[in-house]
C-alpha cells in the first residue's frame, strides 16, 4: 500500500516537473503559434495546481513531512488563480499536515477557513470531511468535548449521504476520542501504572457491576466495530489499524492483556503487508504500554525505543514525547536513571515546544491587533479635524431637519384628523340614513298590522252591537252564527296579538334562546296535534315520514311555533280535502332540512318575493276566508336565522307550496338507522 503511494508521489512530482518546464518555454516565446493556442499559461497553471493537491494528499498519505510545503504551495497558486474549490482543499490539506506535525493552532485556523468555503459553495461531502478533520485537531489537542461535537456533526452528515469512506474514518476517530475521554486519560497514566495491582483487577466483575463502566466500553467497541464493517475497502487499510489499535489499547487499559497481545499481532501484521509506517509508532507505543503493565520491562524497553526511533524518523512531534515519557518510565522501573533523565528532558521540553507554537501563534494574534490598534488611533489623530467639522455639519443638518420633520408631522396628523372626522361623519350618515328607512319600514309595518287588527276588530264590534241591540229577534240559529263568527274573529285577533307581542320580544332580544338536541319526530307531533283540529275541520290529511332517532340542534319552543305557523299558514290556503305532507333530508351529516309541502292555491311570482320582507303587505285570506296577516312568516324567518338556519319557499299558483328551512343535526345521527332510513 506504501509503495504505491510513493510510486504516486514519484509519478505527480514528475510531471509538476513537465508542466513546469512548459509554463518557462511558454514565457520564453518558443512554442510556436499553434502551440500557445492550444496550452494557455492559466490551463498549466491549473493542471499543476491539481498535481499540487494530490502530491499533497499522497504526501500527507505516506506521512512525508514535504506535505507541509506542498500544501502551501497549492495553497498559494490556488488563491492567486482564485479558484474556491481548490483553496478550500489546500487549506484541508495544510490543517492536516499542521495537526500531524504538532501545530493544533494553525490546523485549526486552516480547517476553519476549508469550512467557511465548503459551507458557501455547498459542498456538503467537503463539508462534512472538514468537520471531522476539526474533531480530530480538538482531540490532538486534548479538547475532547469539543471533538466530539464535530465528530457528531460530520456523522450526521456522512448517515445522510450513505458515505462508507466518510462513516468508516468518522466511526474511528469517534472511538479513539471516546476512549481518551472516559478510559485512557493521559493525565493519569503515570499514576495508573505504578498504583493498580494486576491481581486485583478483575474485568468481568468490574464490567457486569458497573453500568457507566460497561456503557462507556461498549460505546468505544460499537464505534470501532462500525468502522470496520464500513473500512472494506483496500484504500482504508490504515483506518482498519487505527480500530485494531484502539481496541487492542481499550484491552491493555482494562487489563485484557491476553486478549491486547492477540490484536497488536495483527496490527503489526496488517502493518507489515501495507507497509504504513505512519500508523507504527503508536502500535509499538501501546505494545510498550502492555508489557510495561506486565511488569516484563525489557519488552516494554524494546517497543518503546523502537517507538521512540521511527516517531524521530518521521518527525511526528506527538509520538515523539508520548514515547519518550513512557521510556523515562520504564527506566525508572529498572532503575536506570541516567537513562530515565535523558527521556524525561525529551519529554518534557516535546511538551514545551508542542505548547510553545499554540503560545506564539496567540501572541502573535495578539501583536497583530496591537499593531491595528496604532494604526487607528494614529489615522484617528490626523482625521480629528475633519471629524469636527463633518459632525458639525451633521449637528446643523439635523436640527434644520428635526423642525422640518417637526412641521411635516403635524401637517400629517391634521391631515390624518380631518379624514377620521370626515370618515366618522360619513359613518353617521350612513347610519342615519339605515336608521331612516328602518324607522320608515317600520312605520309601515305598523300600519300593515293596525289595518289587519282594525279587520277582526271592526267585525267583532259589529256582530256584538248587532247581538245587543237585536238579540230578543233573533232566532237560535242566527245567534249560533252570529257567536261563531265573533268567535272566530276573536281567535284570528288573539293569534294576531300573539305573534306581534313574540315578534316584539324577539326584537327586544328578551325570548329565552336555549338550543339542545332534540328529537324531532315527537317535537313535530306534539306542534301538529296542537292545529290538528283545524285541519280536521278543512278535512285535510297531514303526512309525516319523519323517520325515528333523527337529532336536531334546537330552542324547543321556537322550533315549535315555526313548525305551527308554517302548517296553519298550509291549512289556510289548501282545500277542504287536501294533503300537507311534513318530510326532512339530512344535508351532509351537519344540517337538517324540514320542508312543508301542501297541494294548494300556491303563490304567484310577485307574492313569493315580498313574503318575508317587513314593509309589503302579504297578507291575504285563505281558501275558507280564513284571515291571514304575513307576521307569522317573518316570525319564522327570524326563528330560524336565529338558528343560523335558512328559510325559503317554491311555489307556483294552483300547484301548491313548499316552504323548507334548514337547522343544525347532531352529528351521531349518521350512524344511526334513522339516517339510513333517509337516505332511501
Amino acid at each position: 500500500m506504501k509503495t504505491e503511494k510513493i510510486k504516486n508521489i514519484i509519478t505527480v512530482s514528475l510531471l509538476l516537473l513537465f508542466f513546469t518546464s512548459c509554463g518557462i518555454k511558454s514565457n520564453s516565446g518558443n512554442l510556436n503559434p499553434s502551440q500557445r493556442a492550444e496550452i494557455s499559461r492559466d490551463t498549466l497553471l491549473q493542471n499543476k495546481l491539481h498535481l499540487l493537491l494530490e502530491l499533497s494528499e499522497n504526501q500527507i498519505e505516506a506521512g512525508n513531512r514535504e506535505a507541509i510545503h506542498t500544501a502551501e504551495s497549492a495553497y498559494k497558486l490556488a488563491d492567486s488563480l482564485n479558484l474556491e474549490l481548490e483553496k478550500a482543499k489546500a487549506l484541508n490539506f495544510k490543517g492536516i499536515v499542521w495537526k500531524i506535525w504538532g501545530d493544533n493552532q494553525k490546523s485549526i485556523l486552516y480547517l476553519f477557513e476549508a469550512l467557511g468555503i465548503y459551507q458557501k459553495l455547498d459542498r456538503q461531502s467537503d463539508y462534512a470531511e472538514v468537520l471531522m478533520n476539526i474533531g480530530e485537531t480538538n482531540r490532538a489537542a486534548a479538547n475532547l468535548k469539543k471533538s466530539l461535537e464535530f465528530l457528531n456533526k460530520s456523522l450526521a452528515i456522512y448517515t445522510r449521504m450513505d458515505d462508507s469512506v466518510g462513516l468508516a474514518k468518522n466511526y474511528n476517530r469517534l472511538a479513539a476520542t471516546l476512549y481518551e475521554m472516559d478510559l485512557n486519560d493521559p493525565g493519569k497514566n503515570e499514576k495508573l501504572y505504578r498504583s493498580i495491582d494486576l491481581g486485583k483487577f478483575d474485568f468481568d466483575k468490574i464490567y457486569h457491576s458497573n453500568q457507566t463502566f460497561k456503557q462507556k466500553y461498549d460505546s468505544i467497541v460499537m464505534y470501532a466495530n462500525m468502522s470496520n464493517v464500513y473500512a472494506h475497502k483496500p484504500n482504508l487499510a490504515d483506518t482498519r489499524i487505527s480500530n485494531e489499535i484502539i481496541l487492542s489499547a481499550l484491552y491493555t487499559t482494562t487489563f485484557q492483556l491476553d486478549k491486547a497481545l492477540t490484536g497488536y499481532d495483527l496490527v503489526l501484521k496488517e502493518i507489515k503487508e501495507t507497509n504504513s509506517r505512519s500508523e507504527l509508532p503508536l502500535a509499538l507505543y501501546n505494545i510498550a504500554i502492555l508489557h510495561y503493565k506486565k511488569k516484563d520491562y525489557d519488552k516494554a524497553l524494546f517497543n518503546a525505543l523502537e517507538s521512540f526511533r521511527i516517531a524521530s524518523e518521521l518527525d511526528i512531534k506527538t509520538y515523539i514525547v508520548i514515547s519518550s515519557g513512557l521510556l523515562n518510565l520504564i527506566y525508572q522501573a529498572k532503575e536506570n536513571y541516567k537513562e530515565a533523565n535523558k527521556y524525561m528532558r525529551i519529554a518534557y521540553l516535546g511538551r514545551i515546544e508542542y505548547y510553545q507554537k499554540d503560545i506564539d501563534v496567540k501572541l502573535k494574534d495578539m501583536q497583530y491587533d496591537f499593531d491595528i490598534a496604532g494604526k487607528q488611533k494614529e489615522i484617528s489623530y490626523r482625521n480629528s479635524q475633519l471629524w469636527f467639522l463633518f459632525i458639525s455639519f451633521l449637528t446643523v443638518l439635523f436640527i434644520t431637519s428635526f423642525f422640518i420633520i417637526i412641521l411635516i408631522t403635524r401637517n400629517k396628523r391634521k391631515k390624518i384628523l380631518n379624514e377620521e372626522l370626515n370618515s366618522k361623519n360619513q359613518i353617521i350618515l350612513t347610519q342615519n340614513e339605515a336608521l331612516s328607512k328602518l324607522n320608515a319600514t317600520k312605520d309601515k309595518f305598523f300600519s300593515i298590522i293596525a289595518h289587519d287588527l282594525r279587520g277582526p276588530l271592526g267585525g267583532f264590534m259589529g256582530l256584538s252591537q248587532i247581538m245587543a241591540e237585536e238579540l230578543s229577534s233573533l232566532t237560535t240559529e242566527e245567534v249560533h252564527e252570529y257567536a261563531l263568527s265573533m268567535k272566530n274573529s276573536a281567535t284570528n285577533l288573539f293569534h294576531l296579538l300573539e305573534n306581534l307581542l313574540h315578534w316584539a320580544r324577539m326584537q327586544r332580544g328578551s325570548i329565552l334562546f336555549d338550543p339542545k338536541y332534540w328529537a324531532l319526530l315527537p317535537l313535530v307531533n306534539e306542534s301538529v296535534e296542537m292545529i290538528r283540529e283545524s285541519a280536521k275541520s278543512k278535512e285535510i290529511e297531514i303526512d309525516i315520514p319523519i323517520p325515528e332517532g333523527l337529532m336536531v340542534y334546537a330552542d324547543k319552543n321556537i322550533l315549535q311555533m315555526v313548525i305551527r305557523n308554517l302548517v296553519s299558514n298550509s291549512i289556510k290556503f289548501t282545500e277542504r280535502g287536501g294533503k300537507i305532507t311534513l318530510s326532512v333530508e339530512a344535508k351532509n351529516g351537519k344540517i337538517v332540512q324540514i320542508s312543508i309541502k301542501d297541494n294548494g292555491i300556491g303563490m304567484n311570482r310577485a307574492l313569493v318575493e315580498n313574503l318575508f320582507r317587513l314593509d309589503v303587505r302579504t297578507g291575504r285570506l285563505g281558501t275558507e276566508g280564513e284571515a291571514s296577516t304575513g307576521l307569522g312568516l317573518l316570525l319564522c324567518k327570524e326563528s330560524v336565522e336565529k338558528h343560523g338556519g335558512k328559510i325559503w319557499v317554491e311555489s307556483k299558483e294552483g300547484n301548491g307550496s313548499t316552504f323548507s328551512f334548514t337547522l343544525p343535526a347532531n352529528d351521531k345521527c349518521n350512524e344511526a338507522k334513522a339516517c339510513e332510513a333517509l337516505s332511501h
